[in-house]
């Protein structure tokens, strides 16, 4: 696995976490700017909240996505949706 970055969006579409794991290649704000351009774009779906992965890929970076879709009782019972694309910086 070639995890770089963790995220997370809210509701309102404002990246509420980054935690990266590696900043050999790109720093915190380059990835920051990527992550908002994907999401205004609508490449990133945001729902109720969402949460991804940035992982190295050869062609660019490989982007997982989990976003509720749907709210239930807890976070056990949300309804999730996942995606998965590659995009270059």
């Amino acid at each position: 696995m070639n995890t770089f970055c963790e995220f997370s969006v809210g509701f309102d579409s404002e990246i509420e976490d980054l935690n990266m794991y590696d900043e050999d290649v790109y720093s915190e704000e380059q990835i920051t700017e990527f992550v908002n351009r994907l999401i205004s774009e609508n490449k990133i779906l945001v729902g109720e909240r969402c949460e991804g992965t940035l992982e190295y890929e050869v062609e660019g970076i490989r982007v997982k996505t989990n976003t509720c879709v749907d709210l239930g009782e807890d976070y056990d019972t949300d309804n999730w949706e996942e995606e998965e694309f590659v995009e270059g910086l």
